[in-house]
């Protein structure tokens, strides 16, 4: 105690001089432009460095320390890691806690002295055992020279390949690229995420936060999406080093992860245009930081890794809402956790410490973002459609039994007619929800489309591998060929999760009813029209008393109801699961029908004025178009990948399951974690999958390339590790080794 004490008190000095630097040089360069970043970049590292030497004078006197280059590197390396856990600690305890309140003015300085506080035990322990009292461990052998350029130059080829695809997008998407488009810019312009609505927090902040990002670094966005992506391969490489030793390997693998030809399904401003580099960089964070997990204690990298995995997942999860096909992941950490506890007694101290080291950079930045939405809207959540009371009312009407709703609706006319006679507070709705919304899922709605929208006529004849005659209506055409074509009568079998849903499309039986992916967004537009909307409060107010009325009204028997639900997730029964498998096993012979040449070009839509200004904020060039050179290499790549790809997937998971028994037999634990670590990943492809599946039988039709798009990178690299476990069986590969 005497030592941390001492650590404290020369952290704090330290911390009051660089402070005081910081206003000295903000004085001295009045004139100088951005002199505020500048001068307290330049005073923090000037003050790491001060703590650093004192901290090894006077602190750790008795570990005869010597100041060393290395040994400020990963001073400053720990210094940055714990401040930014100070940072967003102190966001959690100023908005969180209601600071401003009760502290007024002396509020921030409070919260960032207690998250200082919070935080100095982690600092200390890492300074004092990565620093100050680390031990000489053998250094790992570094990357052969030419790997660098090699990684450099299969970069900036993909880069090539895809330049010229500018974001599209559509200014009349609320729902989509309008809103990301409007959250984006009220983040810019220092509103966070504007006045509230009913949109306001409807989704995830990730990709809005993303989009202001690359905006305030001036980067196009469709460039930004593809060297994101390209970073998450880069660190694939990384992450993979101790299970695949070889260096042409991974770059092997790295260049199959990089030229993959869907992860970019399209260009669209979706939160699909970043979510396969998203999954891939969870992936590989993971695999970084499980893999060195028992050196805790004796690297610095552990913490580094668990860092990233932390930050990674924490972005993922404010992104989008369906993580829970990421969950076979937690069985690798689990797998490191048990192995080096039981293997390393002597580390379970440090093993344990990074674990929630990892779980602290995951947990701090979602709470400070939960309590940066409490400070502007009084509600402290990440998204507001994913948690109560919304979830509550949206459930209670789900659960209303009789009488049972057509395929792929939630809650049916018949359904929200007796809701309306128990429900006061549902009834105000009425005239929004049954003037406005219906036919959200009509083919009598498509076919108007394709006769009214030649790019979208041309999409439409694209996927289905048709020609609609001049002349013919979009819907008799539709109706047409999935009589009449088998591969058009399997697609839409498979597209919309079984042959009773797509029968119920082609005979227009949707025609007035809310589709499962619309009901969601109905519901909040027709209480934001009633003015439920105009606060936070008032709209959970409402839900909450909405919940609770059609609950209310089940319980006493005016309603046949399933049991009492808080979610968004479809009521499940018998009749989903003879559908649900075969749409999953459909799911995985048609969805490589669907790997296209190149990213098709849609074109971006809206008044010219919105178009342009959506544009310059997206650094759009707009006579920017893929050269027909790059389009024939894509063609190429993509028809290389479709002959190989299942081939290569379906031989590895032969080789998976007769390797089964042979690393366990031999007691080989480096073989066993390629194993693991194989069939996670192919586990992840099946979840991925299957998630989409079983939304196309109960919500709406889900099996497309932009919501399986994610699934690819996993399974590129079940094929790359799975036959390096066939090579190390073989002995034609050096082992991974034990750790």
């Amino acid at each position: 105690m005497r030592i941390f004490s001492r650590y404290f008190l020369v952290a704090l000095i330290v911390g009051l001089a660089t402070l005081l630097l910081r206003e000295i040089l903000g004085f001295l360069l009045s004139d100088f432009s951005g002199k505020y970043g500048f001068t307290m970049i330049l005073a923090y590292c000037v003050g790491i460095l001060l703590n650093y030497f004192h901290q090894s004078r006077y602190t750790f006197v008795a570990a005869n320390h010597r100041f060393s280059l290395r040994g400020a590197a990963r001073f400053g390396v720990i210094a940055v890691l714990s401040s930014l856990l100070v940072a967003f600690a102190a966001y959690l305890l100023r908005y969180g806690l209601g600071m401003d309140r009760w502290l007024f003015r002396f509020a921030p300085a409070a919260a960032f002295g207690g998250a200082a506080l919070l935080a100095s035990p982690l600092s200390f322990y890492l300074h004092r055992r990565q620093v100050f009292l680390a031990m000489a461990v053998p250094s790992r052998s570094p990357e052969p020279k030419w790997v660098w350029p090699s990684l450099g130059g299969l970069s900036m080829a993909m880069f090539f390949l895809y330049s010229g695809f500018p974001a599209s997008f559509n200014t009349a998407a609320k729902y989509d690229s309008a809103l990301f488009l409007k959250l984006a810019g009220h983040l810019v312009n220092g509103e966070w995420l504007g006045a509230y609505n009913n949109l306001t927090l409807a989704k995830g902040a990730g990709f809005p936060l993303w989009l202001a990002g690359v905006h305030l670094l001036g980067v196009p966005v469709s460039a930004a999406a593809v060297v994101f992506y390209a970073c998450s391969c880069l660190v694939v490489y990384f992450a993979l080093q101790p299970l695949i030793p070889s260096c042409r390997w991974r770059l092997v693998l790295f260049a199959a992860l990089l030229f993959c030809p869907e992860v970019f399904s399209s260009f669209r401003l979706l939160r699909g245009l970043i979510y396969p580099g998203l999954t891939l960089l969870v992936i590989a964070a993971c695999l970084g930081f499980s893999l060195r997990m028992g050196e805790a204690g004796e690297r610095l990298a552990p913490w580094l890794w668990g860092a990233g995995l932390g930050a990674s997942v924490a972005f993922f999860w404010i992104t989008r809402e369906e993580s829970v096909w990421l969950a076979p992941l937690l069985l690798i950490p689990l797998w490191s956790f048990l192995k080096a506890c039981l293997g390393k007694p002597a580390c379970r101290r440090h093993v344990a410490a990074v674990c929630l080291f990892a779980v602290a950079f995951f947990l701090f930045p979602l709470l400070a973002l939960c309590g940066v939405n409490y400070k502007n809207y009084g509600l402290f959540t990440d998204v507001e459609t994913a948690r109560r009371p919304f979830t509550s009312a949206y459930g209670a009407l789900a659960r209303i039994r009789k009488p049972a709703p057509p395929p792929l609706v939630p809650v049916s006319k018949a359904m929200r007619r007796q809701a309306y006679g128990v429900s006061p507070s549902f009834a105000e709705l009425e005239p929004v929800l049954e003037r406005i919304w219906a036919g959200t899922l009509s083919i009598s709605l498509v076919g108007e489309r394709i006769d009214n929208n030649a790019d979208f006529r041309q999409e439409a004849e694209s996927l289905l591998k048709i020609s609609i005659p001049p002349g013919e209506s979009g819907r008799d055409s539709l109706r047409r060929a999935y009589a009449t074509d088998a591969n058009v009568t399997r697609w839409f079998d498979t597209f919309f999760g079984g042959k009773e849903n797509a029968e119920a499309f082609m005979a227009d039986r949707l025609r007035d009813e809310i589709a499962g992916g619309w009901f969601l967004w109905a519901l909040r537009d027709a209480a934001a029209a009633v003015g439920y909307h105009k606060d936070a409060s008032t709209a959970a107010a409402y839900y909450r008393r909405l919940a609770e009325e059609i609950n209310g009204a089940c319980a006493q028997g005016q309603l046949t109801c399933y049991g009492e639900r808080h979610t968004l997730s479809p009521v499940l029964q018998r009749r989903h699961i003879a559908p649900f498998l075969t749409t999953l096993g459909r799911a995985f012979a048609v969805i490589p029908e669907m790997i296209t040449a190149s990213p098709p070009f849609f074109p971006s839509a809206g008044p010219p004025g919105e178009r342009r200004a959506a544009d310059d904020f997206l650094g759009n060039d707009e006579n920017s178009r893929p050269s027909p050179r790059q389009s024939s290499l894509l063609g190429f790549i993509a028809n290389l990948y479709l002959s190989l790809a299942p081939v290569l997937a379906a031989a590895v998971l032969l080789l998976w399951l007769y390797a089964a028994k042979k690393p366990c037999r031999r007691g080989d634990g480096s073989l066993i974690g390629l194993w693991l670590v194989c069939g996670v990943l192919s586990s992840l492809v099946v979840a991925r999958v299957a998630l989409m599946s079983l939304i196309s039988v109960t919500s709406w039709p889900a099996i497309e390339m932009r919501y399986v798009a994610p699934a690819f990178p996993p399974l590129i690299l079940f094929v790359g590790v799975g036959l390096y476990l066939g090579a190390c069986l073989l002995g034609c590969a050096e082992k991974p080794r034990d750790s």
